[in-house]
């Protein structure tokens, strides 16, 4: 596919920094690329020039990216595989000659049928922007009400043969398509309108929220514990989150939850602070204290430690509460720590989701 990328990290130290590679990717992503690997080729070792031919005679586009020496070693190995001197450029970058789109920290060479661009990361700049062109990708995420509902979206998906999208099933009930290309985004989009399946069309359903709960001029406000405070996190990642969010809790112990949010002590000893009843007084102080128009509450059991009887490790209990209405509900998830608190992140966010009773028919008429 035209919208593949290869990221290559020149040396571990680039490599080893995850704030640089979920920068890349994000980056990569919102223009409309699909990251279908990452590797770390080793600086300074007799096998780096081997292995990045190897990487290189695969096609396709690739971004390495180094530090100031690895960018001076990337440049020689391109320099000896294409059989083109080294030639310093107006901006004083050292590159193998007939390297185009030279900018302060990067530039493109082709190579056969690869594309390599070599971005330099510096101390000055230790998240440059990757010089990507836009791919003019598009994002759906659908809401399918059963699994026949979500084998059928799959089956339809499935007719697009080898030109089918990515597709990822976040949650139960929450499938995330994305692709690129005019001709691609179209079939998508004519599929869509054929299944029963619910449909936002935005890159995130935070976006979604931004966009929406804008346009009607709520607000949302979270009691978290055991998520502490991923879920107003991924709110504020978003730019336009200002709207809608002015304030949220992080309430992990249990003196918190009652000093701040009221959280009655009978409660807390006859139920415990991973309950039905604790998450419902969570979500009613925090709506009460700062007046906002849905409150989410998330209370639960991370691990690895923490299990009780009837309460293991990755149970968490849920309450939104959207004006006067309550939903609740209790889920179990697998995986370590972090795991549990980011899948519990996207569950609270779905039943956000299904709260507002009007939101599909507000972006089926605002695609």
């Amino acid at each position: 596919m035209q919208n593949e990328l290869t990221l290559l990290y020149m040396g571990s130290s680039a490599a080893g920094d995850p704030i640089l590679r979920a920068h890349l990717r994000r980056r990569a992503e919102t223009l409309g690329w699909c990251v279908t690997a990452e590797r770390t080729l080793p600086d300074l070792e007799p096998e780096t020039p081997l292995r990045l031919q190897q990487e290189l005679q695969q096609g396709g586009v690739s971004l390495i990216v180094a530090e100031e020496e690895g960018f001076a070693l990337t440049g020689r190995i391109l320099s000896t595989l294409s059989d083109r001197p080294l030639t310093l450029s107006a901006g004083e970058i050292l590159a193998p000659e007939g390297a185009s789109e030279i900018r302060e920290n990067s530039y493109t060479l082709r190579l056969g049928d690869a594309t390599v661009i070599v971005l330099r990361r510096s101390a000055a700049v230790p998240y440059p922007a990757p010089p990507l062109e836009e791919r003019g990708g598009r994002s759906w995420h659908c809401f399918p009400e059963s699994d026949e509902e979500e084998h059928e979206l799959y089956r339809y998906l499935d007719t697009l043969g080898e030109g089918h999208p990515e597709r990822v099933r976040l949650l139960p009930g929450w499938i995330r398509i994305r692709t690129c290309g005019e001709e691609t985004i179209s079939a998508v989009e004519a599929l869509l309108d054929r299944t029963p399946c619910r449909v936002i069309p935005r890159p995130t359903l935070v976006r979604a929220f931004i966009d929406y709960f804008t346009h009607t001029g709520k607000t949302l406000t979270f009691a978290e514990s055991c998520t502490g405070g991923r879920l107003a996190a991924a709110i504020t990642a978003e730019s336009g989150s200002s709207a809608i969010l002015e304030g949220s809790y992080v309430t992990y112990a249990n003196r918190i939850k009652a000093g701040w949010l009221g959280v009655r002590d009978s409660t807390l000893e006859e139920y415990g602070a991973v309950s039905a009843q604790c998450v419902r007084e969570m979500a009613r102080g925090a709506q009460r204290n700062l007046e906002a128009d849905i409150a989410v509450a998330i209370s639960g059991i991370a691990g690895p430690t923490g299990a009780v009887p009837g309460k293991p490790v990755g149970t968490v209990y849920f309450c939104v509460r959207n004006g006067e209405e309550e939903q609740v509900e209790r889920r179990r998830f697998s995986g370590d720590r972090n795991a549990v608190q980011e899948q519990a992140v996207r569950q609270a966010l779905k039943m956000v989701l299904e709260s507002e009773k009007k939101i599909f028919e507000f972006f089926a008429k605002n695609p």
